[in-house]
């Protein structure tokens, strides 16, 4: 299996399956199949224009224009598909760690934390009003009490 160098991609690689990786993989290189016909042909002495058309479809100008730059400097990793899906509520491995610490602790609190916004103090205020009505409906998530606050971003 393919290991990224980039940190970039080493963060999706562990985000997503192991089969998700392959196939995004997988496609990197068949994208980079096309590049390389493309790039010998400019080898030959066709301008990028004339081997993108004789490689590509008339459709894909676009992309071989978006991508052959990038190919050249990074090689195979420019064309990974390096989104990440959304990230869960709670990773499986926090969650493990949460049960147990509940099972340990049944009076744990979950605290959920709005960032404030140092730019938006009217957001801020909004958040924190939001922490504070939320905190007085006592508010329950498993059998387990849920506070919410507002503090400074990381």
């Amino acid at each position: 299996m393919y290991e990224p160098s980039s940190a970039r991609l080493r963060i999706v690689k562990s985000r997503i399956s192991e089969a998700a990786w392959a196939a995004r993989v997988k496609a990197a290189r068949r994208d980079e199949q096309k590049l390389l016909a493309i790039l010998a042909s400019i080898e030959q002495g066709a301008s990028k224009n004339e081997a993108i058309r004789r490689c590509l479809p008339k459709s894909k100008r676009s992309w071989a224009m978006h991508y052959l730059e990038q190919y050249q400097q990074e090689g195979l990793e420019a064309l990974i598909d390096a989104r990440t899906p959304r990230e869960p509520q709670v990773s499986g491995e926090c969650k493990l760690v949460l049960e147990t610490a509940r099972e340990a602790n049944p009076a744990l609190t979950e605290r959920v934390m709005f960032y404030e916004n140092p730019r938006d103090p009217e957001m801020t205020a909004a958040l924190q009003e939001a922490s504070r009505r939320l905190n007085m409906r006592k508010l329950f998530r498993e059998d387990r009490p849920v506070a919410y606050c507002c503090s400074e971003a990381p």
